[in-house]
């Protein structure tokens, strides 16, 4: 019986020896989305570029690029909640421009960035609005039928 259990004993002892040392071997980190997509993005725009690269192909929000992106900081990484990114940049008459803006971006890339205590549905808003003004005018009849209405009241009141 003694035999038996000293069998067990080595075999689950040889066992561990063999399985444990893989569990404890570091594992290659897996890359963020800051440093795959948020920070490459800034890092083109401060090189001059627009950094569309890094952007999903979508049919949300344009796509943002800034202009002379001097530096910038990434203040919060979480994906959960925005990546909050202050940039230093300047308009193409040069009057500088600081702002804290919110990048939504998932690991295929960026997919919205508006300035903080900016609507985010600003462009769909405005979309939605021309839409309605468009729907609206198409709705007001042309000179044309201005015109032919106006004949036909006439021939009614000739009656």
């Amino acid at each position: 019986m003694r035999t038996i259990d000293a069998m067990i004993g080595a075999f689950l002892i040889g066992l561990a020896l063999l399985v444990v040392p893989g569990w404890l071997r570091p594992r290659p980190a897996i890359p963020s989305t800051t440093d795959t997509v948020v920070r490459p993005w800034l890092e083109a725009m401060r090189k001059g570029g627009d950094g569309f690269q890094y952007w999903i192909e979508c049919d949300g929000p344009p796509r943002v690029a800034f202009y002379a992106v001097s530096a910038y900081e990434i203040l919060d990484d979480s994906p959960f909640s925005g990546y909050k990114v202050r940039i230093h940049s300047s308009t193409r008459d040069g009057t500088p421009i600081v702002k804290v803006y919110e990048v939504l971006a998932t690991s295929g890339g960026i997919y919205r960035v508006t300035a903080q205590g900016d609507d985010p549905d600003a462009h769909f808003k405005e979309t939605l609005n021309r839409l309605r003004e468009a729907v609206k005018a198409s709705q007001e009849p042309t000179e044309a039928q201005k015109a032919v209405q106006a004949r036909r009241a006439f021939l009614r009141e000739a009656q």
